[in-house]
């Protein structure tokens, strides 16, 4: 069986996390830190990686 766990994406529901929606000094969500820190490779994926890595596992080449 396999599966994709995307992790962090680059969609528009990231746009949606304002930090301007916050008050001075409430614990406020930066996007770009959290792919820094909690991605092993420092970035966000994005929509077309996941298509990608699902198209490669329903190929032949995967066998």
């Amino acid at each position: 069986m396999n599966s994709v766990p995307p992790g962090t994406i680059d969609t528009p529901i990231w746009t949606k996390v304002n930090p301007g929606d916050f008050q001075p000094g409430a614990n406020e969500i930066n996007v770009q830190a959290m792919a820094e820190t909690g991605v092993p490779t420092g970035v966000l994926g994005s929509p077309r990686d996941i298509a990608n890595g699902v198209l490669f596992l329903a190929s032949d080449d995967v066998s």
